[in-house]
C-alpha cells in the first residue's frame, strides 16, 4: 500500500499551521509596535492581510527594523 497521500496531507497541514501562526504573530507584532503612528500601523496590517504570504515576511525583514522607537538620551 502507498500512503503518500496521507503523508502529503500531514505535511500540508503542518505548513499551513506554521504559516498561519507566523501571520498572526506578525499582525500582533504590528499592533504592539511602539513608534508607529495609527496610519502606519493600519498600512502594515493592510499589507499583511492583502498579501498574507509576503506581507509578514516584509514586516519581519523591513518593517520591524524601520519602526523602532528612537532611543532616549538619559
Amino acid at each position: 500500500m502507498n500512503d503518500a497521500g496521507g503523508t502529503h496531507t500531514v505535511i500540508l497541514i503542518v505548513i499551513a499551521v506554521v504559516w498561519i501562526t507566523l501571520w498572526v504573530l506578525a499582525v500582533i507584532s504590528i499592533a504592539q509596535r511602539p513608534g508607529l503612528s495609527g496610519f502606519e500601523r493600519g498600512v502594515w496590517v493592510a499589507i499583511a492581510i492583502l498579501f498574507p504570504v509576503i506581507g509578514p515576511l516584509v514586516w519581519a525583514a523591513w518593517g520591524r527594523t524601520r519602526s523602532r522607537a528612537p532611543l532616549q538620551n538619559p
